[in-house]
């Protein structure tokens, strides 16, 4: 319940509101977010000391803890008001580099797949591709909640994005490289069956 109400109110707020207020509003919603969710609040505390050392102290864990969940309300202003994102907005402030290699790839009539991590504002990237004009699948982890699940593919679907849930991920991404289109991909959440072990922060992920 929590959840969707802090979802449905940014995007409600970022269809209305200049982006400034939408930063100041969401970052306050965020600090409620923070304080009632306990289960979201332990998981980043447990990060954030692999990332930190185990001699890190509870207060610097509690202030990159609020500055986790803040920056998370903010990304989420600029997902839900994509409006103001697509666009001019992508033709004045994005820099493409490598689109050469993209269209290397497709001319071989198997598709692509990008591979990226939950890293600044991620779904940008799928909105750049879309603009651009290349069809794209991305293959997404489904929400619990289903209205706050149907918030999230409608926002992508208004920006021609093609959404698998990752239950799928395997036939949405045969048949989309089958198609040659793009598939992007998150690397660092696997939602199940066979991982690579990589070092991450000293540790095995």
């Amino acid at each position: 319940m929590l959840k969707r109400f802090a979802f449905r109110t940014i995007a409600l707020l970022a269809g209305l509101l200049p982006l400034a207020w939408q930063y100041a509003i969401a970052r306050r919603v965020s600090d409620l977010y923070y304080l009632f969710d306990r289960r979201a609040r332990e998981a980043v505390y447990a990060n954030l000391r692999v990332m930190l050392g185990e001699n890190a102290s509870a207060e610097m864990l509690r202030r990159e803890a609020h500055w986790v969940f803040k920056y998370f309300g903010m990304y989420l202003c600029e997902f839900f008001g994509h409006e103001r994102f697509r666009g001019r907005f992508i033709d004045d402030n994005v820099i493409v580099k490598g689109r050469e290699n993209l269209d290397a790839g497709l001319a071989r009539g198997r598709g692509v797949i990008y591979c990226s991590a939950h890293f600044s504002n991620w779904e940008l990237g799928a909105m750049v591709v879309a603009h651009l004009g290349y069809p794209i699948t991305i293959v997404a982890q489904m929400h619990n909640d289903p209205d706050v699940n149907a918030l999230f593919i409608k926002q992508r679907a208004d920006s021609n994005i093609v959404v698998v849930p990752t239950r799928h991920g395997a036939k949405g991404t045969l048949r989309a490289l089958r198609e040659n289109r793009s598939v992007a991909l998150m690397g660092d959440r696997p939602p199940g069956g066979p991982v690579i072990p990589v070092k991450l922060f000293g540790r095995t992920a």
